[in-house]
């Protein structure tokens, strides 16, 4: 029993959370395994001008900010978050 849960282990190191999240929900990606995924909270703590609560609600309904869900929780691809403001702001 210890060494199958060393090797669940082991797996699950070199999974992201975006990927965990993503193969529980059945959908298929072809992100790199060491992309980078954002709460909704870690995204306002790291872009506080840019994104209060409602201004986040705002983007997602107004701007196609991309994201995908799992609950109640929203969570947001660095990757597409960076290139989300670098065409906004263009």
């Amino acid at each position: 029993m210890n060494q199958e849960n060393n090797q669940v282990i082991e797996t699950l190191k070199g999974i992201t959370a975006y990927d965990f999240i993503a193969n529980c929900m059945g959908i298929n990606t072809n992100k790199s395994p060491d992309s980078v995924v954002y709460t909704a909270k870690q995204l306002q703590t790291i872009y506080p001008k840019l994104f209060s609560k409602y201004k986040l609600d705002q983007a997602i309904k107004n701007e196609n900010l991309p994201y995908f869900k799992s609950g109640r929780e929203r969570y947001f691809v660095k990757s597409e978050i960076e290139t989300w403001i670098k065409n906004r702001n263009s």
